[in-house]
């Protein structure tokens, strides 16, 4: 259909997860008016989004082809990683995969919180994407996700739960999280140690 960017797979995960989007409470920090505006303008102009009421939704051939990008295709595992902490603002990452019977990655990460942390009540808030390859010496991919990344408000005891994320994985979703205002969005290959 046309050549997408990460600005514009950010703006279409949005509207696929939340259904509309207002031009300040979605615009990525580091991002200038200007060009977030011009990347809206670009999904607008080939028929993916438009604009109602100032909010932006998908048009219907706009959810026919999010739909797809956002349900596994090319190889790429869409996932859900969610920051937990307990009292003393220790954090660990959970995590697992988007699943089809999964109504939306909101869904997944309640199963997911449910059944990795045992918090029966999760309190979830989206708060950054990141498309993610982990890379072997070899320069072979082990792992190629689109990870939607939750914070779990909830304050729970650490020891229990098993982290099998690489650190330096964990280090940048923490330094992304500290550093964003709003939602964010990275793209990084990693070598695994």
């Amino acid at each position: 259909m046309f050549g997408i960017n990460k600005v514009q797979l950010y703006i279409m995960r949005c509207l696929w997860e939340y259904g509309e989007i207002g031009f300040m409470e979605s615009k990525p920090k580091p991002l200038s008016k200007a060009l977030y505006d011009y990347h809206l303008s670009r999904l607008i102009d080939v028929g993916i989004i438009e604009k109602k009421n100032r909010k932006y939704i998908l048009t219907s051939e706009g959810k026919r082809y999010v739909n797809g990008i956002f349900s596994g295709t090319n190889g790429i595992e869409i996932d859900i990683k969610i920051l937990v902490h307990n009292k003393d603002g220790d954090n660990k990452i959970i995590g697992g995969r988007l699943l089809e019977s999964d109504s939306r990655t909101h869904a997944a990460a309640i199963r997911i919180a449910q059944r990795k942390s045992n918090c029966h009540n999760p309190n979830l808030e989206h708060i950054g994407d990141a498309y993610i390859k982990i890379l072997n010496h070899d320069g072979q991919v082990m792992e190629h996700t689109l990870s939607h990344i939750f914070d779990l408000k909830n304050e729970l005891d650490l020891s229990g739960i098993t982290e099998r994320l690489p650190k330096i994985v964990k280090d940048e979703i923490l330094f992304a999280r500290n550093n964003a205002d709003g939602h964010f969005f990275f793209e990084r290959d990693y070598l695994m140690e």
